[in-house]
Formats: C-alpha cells, sequence, structure tokens
C-alpha cells in the first residue's frame, strides 16, 4: 500500500512543537515534511514562494498549515486554491489566544480545522465547519526523573507580548508571586529545547 504524503506548512524552524508531532508519528510509521513558509518567501522572493509551494502542495495528499499571528502569508484565496489537489487542515494552535479571530477567515479555504479553543469548536460547527478540539500538548518532553527540590516557584516561557500575557505577569509580579519569565520581551531572552525541560522539571508552578 502506498503511503500518503503529508506536509505540514511550519511559520518559523524556531518553533520545536510541530517538529515533536513530527517525530512522534515517524514512530508510527506515519511521515511529515514540514515546510517553513516565512523562510521560503525570503529565499525565493513571493512569486517563488507561491510557485513553488503549489507545486509542493500538488504533490502531497494532505496538506496541514499553521498560522503566524498576524501574517496572511498564507492567505485564505491561497490556501482554497491548494485545497483544489489536496485535503487541507488548519492546525490552530494558538485559537485559545486569539479566540479564533484569525482562523475563523479560512473556513471556506480548509476541509477541517483542528483548534485548542474548546469554545471556538461549537463556532466553527455552526457555520457548518468540521471541527476537532485539540490542546496540542508537547510530545518531545520526558517525564522521567522529575525533581523533588523545585528552585523555581512560578514559571512562563512564550512570547510575552503575544495578547495580555504581559499584563498578567506584571500583575503576578506586583502581588508577590516570583516569576520567572522566559521567552521573546523577556529579561531572560529566548531558551534552546533543553533549557525549556530544564526549566519546567525546576518548577513548581
Amino acid at each position: 500500500m502506498k503511503s500518503k504524503k503529508i506536509i505540514w506548512l511550519v511559520p518559523s524552524i524556531k518553533n520545536t512543537l510541530e517538529e515533536s508531532y513530527k517525530q512522534s508519528l515517524e514512530k508510527c510509521n506515519i511521515f511529515i515534511d514540514l515546510y517553513c513558509y516565512r523562510n521560503k518567501i525570503i529565499e525565493k522572493g513571493y512569486k517563488g514562494f507561491i510557485y513553488d509551494l503549489k507545486r509542493t502542495c500538488r504533490n502531497s495528499d494532505l496538506v496541514l498549515f499553521t498560522l503566524w499571528s498576524g501574517s496572511h502569508l498564507l492567505s485564505p484565496k491561497l490556501m482554497k486554491d491548494i485545497k483544489k489537489n489536496s485535503k487541507v487542515v488548519l492546525m490552530a494552535v494558538d485559537d485559545e489566544i486569539y479566540s479564533t479571530s484569525q482562523s475563523i477567515y479560512y473556513a471556506n479555504s480548509v476541509d477541517l480545522i483542528v483548534t485548542t479553543d474548546f469554545f471556538g469548536k461549537g463556532l466553527y460547527e455552526q457555520i457548518g465547519i468540521k471541527t476537532i478540539y485539540f490542546p496540542f500538548p508537547r510530545y518531545d518532553l520526558p517525564c522521567a526523573n522529575l525533581k523533588e527540590s523545585k528552585l523555581i516557584d512560578v514559571s512562563f516561557i512564550g512570547n510575552i507580548h503575544t495578547a495580555d500575557r504581559k499584563k498578567y505577569i506584571n500583575f503576578l509580579s506586583r502581588n508577590g508571586i516570583d516569576i520567572q519569565v522566559y521567552g521573546v520581551g523577556s529579561k531572560n531572552g529566548e531558551i534552546n529545547r533543553e533549557e525549556y525541560i530544564s526549566i519546567i522539571k525546576n518548577s513548581k508552578i
């Protein structure tokens, strides 16, 4: 039996979430190619990117894609064109932050939406879009050898400029919560995968 060709259009190679799913699925003999569209458009220019993307997707049985906040490099029209030749699924990993405000515009451009917004699932279903609620946990973090003594009371890892995260972080700090912040916009800056795991292991919350 011929295996299906699956491609996942991702906005960044720095985000290891998609890579963790790729590796996990490979253990089940399901293989996915990651296509970083932000890098491709820098490399090839817009017209070259569109040509390369359509050619790549035309040869795929299933096209998954994840959006970059505020970006329409993958416009609803572009994804609707791709849908003519392949099944298209929007992996809406940030819906719980943006309340479907971006992904809702792709309703007519996809065959399925996988959303992290539990209530957004109902919204999609009201307009006739097949939807799966899925919280997108990471699958590449080891669970063994968790430390009994944790040095960090509360940690946050992520882009603090996204949504109203900074507001909540400042609120906790003002109220005596010792919160250590890592990622874009934080004093500790961005971290790698090993540091990410170490911080989680060392955090009470």
